[in-house]
């Protein structure tokens, strides 16, 4: 007995695909698509065979209708087959040698991204430390000089002090040095590490190793190069694949201006 909320409604009229898609999973199914797939594949050499056939046979008739000159087509059509299985092993090279580089890349920006957060690190502790030590040599100079001179002598002494030190080498910058706060010294800290984490990430991507790019030899590329001619309909590259040079070499801008002179009056 159906209880309320458990019937099941049957679409009159399902929307296109629904059925097919529902009765993907039978056992039936699946091994009638079986079947049908082991004849497509059975049938693949043959169907393409056909394809570059045909394809041959056009490129052959097209030539000897427009540059007058006679080819095989058959011998055409077996190098058209070996030119698609040479493409297809060319892609499969480049895309196994892209695969390998942006592997490599992703790497590499990993142990970029670790070098520059560790350089930075370093590099601003570094340059905060230098300066909290200058800033402190300053401030005992200073104290120093106020100590010799008395009380009153005190702010002159400060002053001679840093006077001297600004005349010396580097005075201009221990004088700056001195005269910052401690936030001033975390944002030069910060920026003098910044410049160098990227430096070095740069250093890493520099030497990040790169897999070499695969070499294909020139009759490869050429047979290539014919198997896309032909596909493209380009009789005239095809021919240029083929070694072949047409024999209808007509000068157009001779025969207008020759059609010209005849219309002339008095020709």
């Amino acid at each position: 007995m159906l209880q309320s909320g458990t019937r099941r409604a049957i679409a009159a009229n399902p929307s296109a695909g629904s059925i097919h898609a529902r009765e993907a999973a039978a056992p039936w199914r699946q091994a009638g698509e079986a079947v049908v797939a082991a004849d497509i594949s059975s049938a693949k050499p043959a169907l393409t065979a056909k394809h570059y056939s045909g394809l041959a046979q056009q490129t052959a008739a097209g030539i000897l209708r427009q540059h007058g000159v006679m080819i095989d087509a058959s011998a055409l059509a077996v190098d058209l087959q070996g030119a698609a299985k040479v493409r297809s092993h060319i892609a499969h090279l480049e895309a196994k040698f892209t695969a390998a580089k942006e592997a490599a890349l992703a790497a590499a920006r990993e142990e970029a991204a670790i070098a520059r957060e560790q350089a930075a690190l370093q590099a601003g502790a570094a340059e905060l430390l230098r300066l909290r030590t200058i800033q402190a040599e300053e401030e005992a100079a200073a104290a120093a000089g106020g100590r010799k001179g008395g009380k009153g002598a005190s702010k002159a002494g400060s002053a001679a002090s840093r006077k001297s030190a600004a005349q010396g080498p580097g005075g201009e910058e221990r004088t700056r040095i001195a005269a910052m706060d401690e936030g001033e010294m975390q944002v030069a800290a910060d920026t003098v590490g910044s410049v160098a984490g990227e430096a070095a990430a740069a250093a890493v991507l520099d030497r990040a190793p790169v897999p070499a790019r695969p070499h294909h030899a020139a009759p490869a590329l050429k047979a290539v190069e014919l198997l896309e001619a032909v596909s493209r309909h380009d009789l005239l590259a095809v021919l240029c694949c083929m070694g072949l040079r047409t024999k209808r070499r007509e000068d157009r801008t001779m025969t207008h201006l020759s059609a010209a002179s005849k219309a002339l009056p008095g020709r």
